[in-house]
Parts: structure tokens; sequence; C-alpha cells
């Protein structure tokens, strides 16, 4: 969700999260900015995402075994479910091209409902290369 606030910091109407932000709000006193709110990330659910991750990918069968690690399974998962952005690539001879790589979950880039909606299908995708059940996959059965 985008807001129009407007920066007063006599009233302490923000309080920055970092140095970032905080050299925001000064240079911004007074001014009216556009902000977009953000649900923050929880790190439970993410340190739970990633020991799943690593679990599976230490039980994959044979044929996915061209996923080197946790993070490899994680990205090409990614890339099968169209959970991507679209990059430009400088091509040979000049010119550039569209490439889609897989999105950045980084806590900077996704808030928690958006990252519960992609972990939700990269879990059923883990299950489906295990055989397995998204409950079975969570332990929940």
């Amino acid at each position: 969700m985008k807001v129009s606030l407007q920066c007063v910091s006599t009233l302490r109407s923000f309080v920055a999260q970092d140095d970032d932000a905080l050299a925001f709000l000064t240079k911004n006193d007074g001014k009216f900015v556009t902000a977009e709110l953000k649900a923050q990330r929880s790190p439970e659910h993410n340190r739970m995402f990633w020991a799943v991750a690593t679990r599976a990918h230490f039980n994959l069968p044979e044929r996915f075994r061209r996923w080197q690690t946790a993070h490899d399974m994680v990205k090409g998962l990614q890339l099968a479910f169209g959970i991507t952005d679209q990059v430009l690539k400088p091509v040979k001879g000049g010119g550039m091209e569209v490439h889609e790589q897989p999105r950045s979950l980084d806590f900077g880039n996704m808030d928690q409902q958006e990252f519960n909606d992609v972990s939700s299908v990269l879990f059923k995708g883990m299950a489906h290369c295990l055989g397995v059940t998204v409950d079975e996959l969570l332990g929940e059965n």
C-alpha cells in the first residue's frame, strides 16, 4: 500500500529504524513524501523456511540433484513457478535482452504477506519434488 506522508521530525511522527532512514527523515523534514508500507518480516518464519528447504534439499531424489544447495533448489523452484523479476542483460554484439531471474527473498525486498505467499508456493514445489504432501514436508502429519 502506498501512502502520502509529511515528514515532521519535531513531532516524532516517524521513528527511523536505521541510519539511512534517519538521513531520509532529516533531509525531508517538512516535505511531503510517498512511502510504501510493508508488514515487517518474521525472522522465525524466515528461519523455518530455510530449515525446511535445507531438509528438503538433503532428501531430494537423484533426479533433482542438479541443485547443489538448498539455495539453488529454491531459486530453481522460483523459476519454475514464475516467481521472477525481468531484468535487461547485454547481449554479445550489442543490444539488450529481457531475462527472467528469481526474485530476491531478502527482508528489504519482500514484506511478510508476500513472503508467506511465496513460501507457500515453494513448499508445494518442494513437497512435489519429494513425493510428499505439504503437511508431511512441514512435519504436521
